[in-house]
């Protein structure tokens, strides 16, 4: 190449203070690598490679991303203490997996033979109130749907 010609394409990538700090904020809202990459300019390909050439930057994601979950752990909890029902579900379910599910199946048998139940499990809130599940609102839609009352005010008949 001659003194007069000029190299073409994008300028190289460096890993400066600034840079570091928008990784490990952008990582902390919740973003993917690539997502990241995007917001500082670079692509896929780009980002995997300086994440394994500078530590510093893959540590600036991986803190920015611990950051974040721990941010929203405390929101759940604190939503959690102040008797939300769906974040104490949430919480319980997602920190003590083995005491706490959405559906718990038991084996039951007389003699040799399996026994068949349903357990409903109705969740309440604090103030008394019935919390409606995913499945109460998928059994209104249905029943709705059965007596045609989902049909638009236009139709006639």
């Amino acid at each position: 190449m001659s003194e007069t010609e000029t190299k073409m394409g994008r300028p190289p990538f460096e890993i400066t203070e600034d840079v570091l700090q928008k990784a490990e904020t952008y990582a902390a809202q919740g973003l993917a690598d690539y997502q990241i990459g995007l917001l500082l300019g670079i692509g896929k390909s780009t980002m995997i490679e300086k994440k394994k050439d500078f530590p510093d930057f893959s540590d600036a994601i991986e803190r920015g991303k611990a950051k974040g979950v721990g941010t929203i752990t405390s929101a759940v909890f604190k939503a959690a203490k102040g008797g939300d029902v769906g974040a104490m579900k949430y919480y319980l379910n997602n920190r003590d997996k083995g005491n706490w599910k959405d559906k718990i199946n038991h084996d039951v048998t007389s003699g040799d033979k399996p026994i068949h139940t349903d357990i409903q499990v109705t969740l309440v809130s604090a103030d008394g109130k019935k919390q409606e599940t995913y499945e109460d609102q998928k059994k209104a839609k249905q029943e709705a749907s059965a007596h045609g009352e989902n049909q638009t005010e236009d139709s006639s008949d």
